[in-house]
């Protein structure tokens, strides 16, 4: 997204789940949350999800959004977005944003550093077999 935004807000959140949720509804939510994004900012959002399930009985996802950060610097009016279409579902724990630049190496670092967490294999051992595990926005590059 740096190669299309001078700044890219980065916002990082967890989902869990009372009862066994269907994939679809984590997709809704973010169709929903996109909706209200591109209403409020006049932008959309880049998005990746991964699904763990280690000891409890419930899978969780961790979820990263990636959106212009020209127009967007702060979570809280996002946090409540998620809040209002998932509370439902169970709850959404926020862990944390970034506010990173094309110029600066160090923010980009340090969202990497924290993002990277998703990437790792503890945890995802009890997911089911057929599970969907994992899943992405499109990211387009763009045209030079």
């Amino acid at each position: 997204m740096l190669d299309k935004h001078r700044k890219v807000f980065i916002f990082r959140f967890d989902l869990h789940v009372n009862s066994e949720v269907e994939l679809h509804k984590v997709s809704e939510l973010f169709q929903k949350v996109k909706r209200s994004c591109i209403q409020t900012y006049g932008s959309s959002f880049h998005y990746f999800w991964v699904r763990e399930q280690a000891i409890a009985t419930m899978p969780h996802y961790h979820v990263v959004l990636f959106m212009n950060g020209s127009v967007v610097q702060r979570s809280l009016i996002i946090q409540g977005w998620i809040k209002k279409h998932w509370d439902q579902h169970g709850y959404a724990h926020w862990a944390g944003v970034h506010n990173v630049e094309r110029k600066h190496q160090k923010t980009i670092d340090k969202a990497s550093e924290h993002i990277s967490y998703l990437a790792k294999n503890r945890s995802k051992e009890k997911n089911p077999p057929a599970s969907h595990n994992f899943g992405h926005s499109r990211f387009l590059k763009s045209k030079k």
